[in-house]
């Protein structure tokens, strides 16, 4: 049997996108206008893979909804969850940022 087919169990957290927001800020000091901001500087695009990679992983929010947070396409939102699983694999800094946040979570 999955998660589907027992009552009251549910694979995803209930996350508050104002609780990423914040957690985001902490670790990574990435704001929320600089997550939506039209900067590609590294830090603000690493944040938002953490952002999109969390909201898809841990939410059943669809690309629309994940993107929309970020003013972007969904399109980018799923080059960034494909990123962020990439980097997660071999960049020790993001990796830690992604645990920090989660635990805040």
């Amino acid at each position: 049997m999955n998660y589907w087919t027992i009552p009251g169990i549910d694979k995803h957290k209930s996350i508050q996108v104002d609780k990423l927001y914040q957690a985001i800020h902490k670790y990574m000091d990435v704001n929320k206008e600089q997550l939506k901001s039209p900067a590609r500087y590294r830090e603000f695009v690493e944040a938002r893979y953490i952002f999109a990679y969390i909201a898809k992983s841990q939410t059943n929010w669809p690309w629309r909804v994940i993107s929309g947070h970020l003013n972007r396409d969904h399109s980018s939102a799923i080059h960034y969850v494909k990123q962020a699983d990439w980097f997660l694999k071999t960049d020790k800094r993001l990796n830690k940022f992604y645990g920090q946040i989660l635990n805040a979570l």
